[in-house]
């Protein structure tokens, strides 16, 4: 885990090839399938993962989510999102950096879905070369009271680009500036 050095408002931690805390088994899952159609698809050597874990505060109110995925390369030709749903209550709230009186749940609410696809599917569209293999959503968390679908469509981008660039095989420090300066630079609002 690399905790993130953002600017005053903002909180974060990043997880790049381990298991986070909110790896969860999904009861339904949603999906998405394309067929690439460039013919220089980036080759990645292995599966790689990335969790991201947000707290923003917006004037006085606190934004939060965490959300991760895996990816397992394949020569297929094709590039499957999955997202993941099912969620429990969180009985120590001291692994994450949500703060009480906030109420976490590990996994994902069926309300982050179309958006954790959506966003995932147009930042896709802009990796080039495509990638070829399954995306799966398989860690999140949410809280009760501060999350909403503008932090999980902005962690869903993050964390694809995160894994696009583990397959290219750059370094995790250049990986994190690059997480810290999408966080610092985007103004989240709901």
């Amino acid at each position: 885990m690399i905790q993130l050095k953002l600017n005053q408002t903002r909180k974060g931690r990043v997880w790049l090839d381990e298991t986070p805390p909110a790896t969860f088994t999904g009861k339904e899952t949603h999906e998405l399938e394309f067929t690439i159609k460039k013919t220089a698809n980036a080759t990645c050597s292995k599966p790689h993962s990335a969790s991201i874990e947000l707290l923003i505060l917006v004037g006085s109110q606190p934004m939060y989510g965490f959300l991760g995925a895996t990816f397992y390369p394949d020569e297929t030709q094709k590039f499957i999102i999955q997202v993941l749903v099912g969620d429990s209550e969180v009985s120590n709230i001291k692994e994450f950096i949500a703060t009480p009186p906030e109420i976490l749940q590990v996994g994902l609410s069926q309300e982050y879905v179309s958006i954790i696809l959506k966003r995932a599917a147009e930042t896709y569209a802009e990796i080039s070369p495509a990638l070829s293999g399954k995306l799966v959503f398989n860690c999140a968390a949410h809280g009760v009271f501060s999350s909403n679908p503008v932090i999980f469509g902005f962690l869903s981008q993050t964390v694809i680009h995160t894994i696009n660039l583990l397959c290219k095989e750059v370094a995790s420090t250049e990986i994190t500036k690059f997480i810290e300066s999408a966080i610092n630079s985007k103004p989240l609002t709901n």
